[in-house]
Parts: C-alpha cells; structure tokens; sequence
C-alpha cells in the first residue's frame, strides 16, 4: 500500500474525530440556526455526529490492537450511508443543513472503503 493512501486514512480519520468534537462544541457548524428554531432537531444530528466520532475513535484504535482493515471498511460504509441519512433528515424535517458536512462524511467514507481495498490488495500481493 502507498503512503499517499495510508495517510489519507489517518487524515480522514482525525478529521471525523476533531470535526465531530467541534460539531458537538458549535452546532451552528452543522445547521444554521441564529434564531434556535430547530432545537431538539439539531440536537439529534449532534448525537449522532457524537456517536460517529466516538465510534471513530474506538475502530481507530482497535484496527491497531488486531492490525486489521476491516474496520475501516465498516466505518467507510457507516460513513457514507450516514452522509445520505443526513441529508434525508435535513429534506424531511426541512432543516438547512451545511453541504460542507455532507462532503466531509462522504470523503471520510471513501477514504476508509479505499484504505480497505488498498489493504486488501497490499494483503492477496504478499
């Protein structure tokens, strides 16, 4: 496997991590809400950036105790099929959702599917 792709994966994973600590810190990074209108919807898309980072976080760490990947794939598939989820969410309960968190989820999902494939293959090679 190449660098490139290995420290795009620790990159990514970071990034799910710190993001999902500033999410909880200023909601207003995720959705919009100066007047504190949608309250209580807000608060359930920050659990669950919550439980991300924290999911994040614990795969992370035990990818290194086992020296596995596939870890990474589940987080990859978690990642992206949140990032749709998200944006239904936001559609149905017609809350103005920051795309940028969108893109973030789907590049931090793609990154981790990649990471596993380029694993795997590193894996079939040797």
């Amino acid at each position: 496997m190449n660098n490139l792709t290995r420290f795009n994966f620790h990159f990514s994973v970071w990034f799910a991590i710190i993001g999902g600590i500033l999410v909880f810190n200023d909601p207003g990074l995720m959705v919009p809400d100066p007047e504190n209108i949608f309250g209580p919807l807000r608060n359930n898309l920050i659990v669950a950036s919550s439980y991300l980072a924290i999911s994040e976080l614990m795969l992370w760490y035990t990818r290194y105790l086992r020296n596995g990947r596939h870890e990474a794939l589940l987080m990859g598939l978690i990642f992206i099929l949140v990032a749709g989820g998200t944006k239904f969410y936001a559609m149905v309960n017609d809350i103005p959702l920051m795309d940028a968190l969108v893109y973030s989820e789907i590049y931090i999902g793609s990154s981790h599917c990649l990471y596993f494939l380029m694993a795997s293959r590193s894996a079939v090679e040797n």
